[in-house]
């Protein structure tokens, strides 16, 4: 744990999935320190409910530690998508247009739609491209001052496995190809 408070002590920015976030938030919480500073913690992988998310505030302000917290949207196949304000971590107002270009369509029709199933394309990955690649994950889509914002309402079912997380149909392919 000293080497994890070495580190809230010298970052800026803590990157990371949010059960490490979780974990690092639950091991400084006990330290008798004051560190008087502002902390920029942004993880990606399961999403955290407001508990949570109040909880790693709470453990941070114990040690004199004022943390925002952000969401990173990504996906395995596509990588970083957007991120989150950090007052609502499943509104993503920050969306990376340089790298995808997102889409809401109606799940039965596959027709563009304000509210249905995310659908991404990205043509600047080395090796794959992905075009219209749906992530299967439920939001809303609008539009304010030239600007893409969606919200996240429900998330994928999937397996997480050594911090990779993995729909179903990933692993099935997996299984297929080993039997």
């Amino acid at each position: 744990t000293k080497d994890v408070l070495n580190c809230v002590k010298e970052a800026d920015v803590i990157l990371d999935y949010s059960e490490l976030i979780y974990y690092i938030s639950e091991l400084v919480k006990t330290k008798k320190t004051n560190l008087n500073k502002s902390i920029i913690l942004s993880y990606t992988g399961n999403r955290l409910d407001k508990q949570d998310l109040i909880k790693i505030k709470n453990n941070f302000e114990k040690i004199g530690v004022k943390a925002e917290i952000y969401s990173e949207y990504a996906t395995t196949e596509i990588g970083p998508i957007g991120c989150s304000d950090n007052k609502n971590n499943n509104l993503f107002e920050n969306i990376y247009d340089d790298i995808a270009f997102i889409e809401v369509v109606d799940p039965n029709t596959n027709q563009p739609s304000q509210n249905g199933e995310i659908v991404v394309t990205t043509l600047n990955r080395t090796g794959s491209v992905y075009i219209r690649y749906k992530v299967e994950d439920i939001g809303t889509l609008s539009f304010k001052n030239n600007k893409t914002f969606f919200l996240l309402k429900e998330r994928k079912c999937g397996i997480k496995i050594a911090s990779v997380f993995f729909s179903p149909e990933q692993v099935f392919r997996i299984i297929k190809r080993q039997l």
